[in-house]
């Protein structure tokens, strides 16, 4: 039924969907299984034509719902954080090449920005820093470790610990847990 006033088609049509809205999404649907592929080829077409507006409109939606998009966010990961933790881990695994040169890449291109930030994170947190260097470092002359051991042998010389190779490292080890033990004994050493 065709009318010649818009207004009262528009009306027309706005009830007949509301009437018969089951019966349309079944109509639709089954377009849809019929017609998928066209259906894609004419959305990708769409998308290469109208890439820049596209665009466009994603940046003025994202910058109008930030806080909208950050909650959903956090939602989506805490209901699906181990399927994400674990696609991550795959994709790593898959990637690790591909991933350290990307992190190289970045460092190079920006040296000062994160020696900045390190900066501010050093004196934000200082005390944190020094507990958790401590601690290291403890474990280190606990463990006597071929860092630590190759400290004790540069400190107050002229090597570097470069020079030093690894059968004198283990010596030097050797040496110190002979020290440890003298001493543990009660003697002086």
């Amino acid at each position: 039924m065709a009318y010649k006033n818009k207004k009262k088609q528009r009306e027309y049509r706005r009830t007949y969907r509301a009437k018969n809205r089951e019966k349309l999404q079944e109509r639709a649907k089954a377009y849809r299984a019929k017609n998928r592929e066209k259906i894609r080829e004419q959305k990708k077409a769409y998308r290469a034509k109208n890439r820049e507006k596209i665009r466009e409109q994603k940046k003025a939606y994202t910058a109008k719902n930030k806080e909208k998009i950050r909650e959903w966010g956090k939602a989506y990961y805490a209901k699906n954080k181990e399927k994400i933790n674990e696609r991550q881990k795959a994709y790593q695994a898959k990637n690790k090449e591909k991933i350290r040169e990307w992190g190289q890449a970045y460092r190079a291109k920006n040296r000062e920005k994160l020696q900045e930030w390190a900066k501010a994170y050093w004196v934000k947190n200082r005390e944190k820093i020094r507990g958790r260097q401590k601690g290291y470092n403890a474990r280190q002359a606990e463990e006597l470790s071929d860092a630590y051991v190759r400290h004790i042998m540069v400190n107050k010389t002229i090597l570097s610990s470069s020079e030093i190779p690894p059968g004198i490292i283990e010596v030097k080890r050797m040496h110190l847990q002979i020290l440890r033990m003298a001493r543990s004994q009660g003697g002086t050493a």
